[in-house]
């Protein structure tokens, strides 16, 4: 499991475990009649304990991407060489995009210039080396 694919499973556990007992004291407080008188207070109190675990689940999933180098970093890419049909001349191509980490698809990869492809996925400039 990659730590986006992990990142989101824990945003949509913080979602439902924020969401799901709110649903419920919502609904429990119109039936007892003191939803006007609870939910000015709880509301504020709620929302800044939910953007806090998700800062902390953000600085926390940073960090692990940051210690095993994924953030600016292609030093643990894998390359495959690419020639171009036209020119025949060969290029180091990265295997995994290093924004988005998602595989490069070269057939539907489009080139900016002889050194820049544009990733099919999240549309930013990859430098490639020529070989």
């Amino acid at each position: 499991m990659s730590v986006s694919s992990s990142m989101r499973v824990a945003f949509v556990i913080i979602i439902l475990s924020f969401g799901l007992p709110f649903v419920f004291l919502f609904f429990l407080f119109e039936y007892l009649g003191i939803a006007e008188y609870v939910f000015p207070t709880l509301l504020p109190i709620i929302g800044f304990t939910f953007l806090l675990l998700i800062v902390i689940f953000g600085l926390v999933f940073g960090a692990i991407r940051w210690s095993t180098g994924k953030i600016g970093t292609v030093y643990s890419q894998q390359y495959s060489t690419y020639t171009t049909p036209k020119q025949k001349r060969y290029y180091l191509v990265p295997v995994q995009c290093p924004h988005c980490d998602r595989e490069i698809e070269l057939g539907r990869a489009e080139w900016r210039d002889n050194r820049t492809m544009i990733c099919s996925r999240c549309f930013t400039d990859i430098q490639i080396q020529r070989s």
